[in-house]
């Protein structure tokens, strides 16, 4: 994510600036730093002011709504309303969604709606000399739409200073272990371990027999644990692909789907999980493997 920094020796237009940047077909861009109030409520917040999007919103949404339509907002949960619209300098804007701030703290009194909406209802104050713009992307570069941007505003503003400054995404790598949903996928990922080693143990104990034959034609301990480590990786394999399939069915019927560099971390935290269940189910049960001695292959 990086903010983009403008300073102009002229008044930059914001109308001007969303009708220039209807082209960028990568990244979001939003207008930070504006002011945003209502009236029925006397304080001002500072909204994330959609120029283009060309991915999915990053906010945690209860809705999941794809984008703000025109005349319509997007409103955080701590706030309450009492009505389903906002009324702005006698306008009404339409709240279409709104932030689950329990998933993401860092979202309380975060307002976000389009720039045609904004440049609308706060006509007096579509023009000024200091800009921040926001860009951010799971997928594409996001240097490559900065470049984009300097361009198209040294073409229409030949005076001002462009710069740019990196920014840390506000869902830190904590805040996703905050979330209820993470938490109990960490607990379900662990009973299914346990569960798959408790099989583990029930599978080898009926397989008891055919160990001690391998055993009795030479096969050593580290062999026969490798052999099962490969079972397991196989069948637990099926399971999380089987797993995957189904949400991300269930995702793309939602419209939630998104491939980009979240799916491919996914796709790798998916086979990391994989492997470790895996190297656990054939461990743990090293122990009664050791026991098995090849005389009783030939016991009845």
């Amino acid at each position: 994510m990086v903010s983009a920094y403008v300073d102009s020796n002229e008044k930059i237009n914001l109308k001007d600036l969303t009708h220039m940047c209807k082209d960028i077909k990568q990244c979001n861009v939003y207008l930070k730093n504006l002011r945003f109030y209502y009236d029925e409520n006397g304080d001002v917040f500072k909204p994330d002011v959609i120029l283009c999007q060309n991915e999915r919103l990053p906010y945690p949404l209860k809705n999941n709504v794809k984008k703000p339509g025109e005349n319509e907002i997007i409103v955080p949960d701590n706030i309450s309303f009492k009505n389903t619209t906002l009324n702005v300098h006698n306008k009404k804007i339409a709240i279409c969604d709104e932030i689950d701030t329990a998933k993401c703290a860092a979202y309380e009194d975060t307002f976000v709606l389009n720039a045609r909406t904004f440049t609308d209802v706060f006509s007096d104050e579509n023009e000024t000399q200091s800009l921040e713009l926001r860009i951010c992307s799971n997928k594409d570069n996001i240097y490559t739409v900065y470049s984009q941007l300097e361009k198209i505003l040294k073409e229409k503003y030949p005076a001002s200073s462009i710069s740019y400054g990196d920014v840390e995404n506000k869902e830190s790598v904590l805040s996703g272990f905050e979330n209820e949903q993470t938490i109990l996928g960490i607990l379900l990922y662990l009973f299914a371990v346990i569960n798959v080693t408790i099989v583990s143990y029930y599978w080898i104990n009926v397989r008891k027999r055919e160990l001690a034959i391998r055993k009795a034609f030479g096969q050593t301990n580290m062999e026969i644990i490798l052999m099962l480590i490969k079972e397991f990786f196989l069948i637990i394999g099926i399971a999380a692909i089987i797993a995957a399939l189904v949400q991300i069915t269930i995702q793309i019927c939602r419209g939630t789907m998104q491939f980009g560099l979240d799916s491919v971390r996914m796709m790798f935290m998916y086979l990391g999980m994989v492997f470790i269940a895996s190297i656990i189910s054939g461990i743990l049960p090293v122990k009664y493997i050791l026991k098995i001695h090849p005389a009783e292959g030939v016991k009845n």
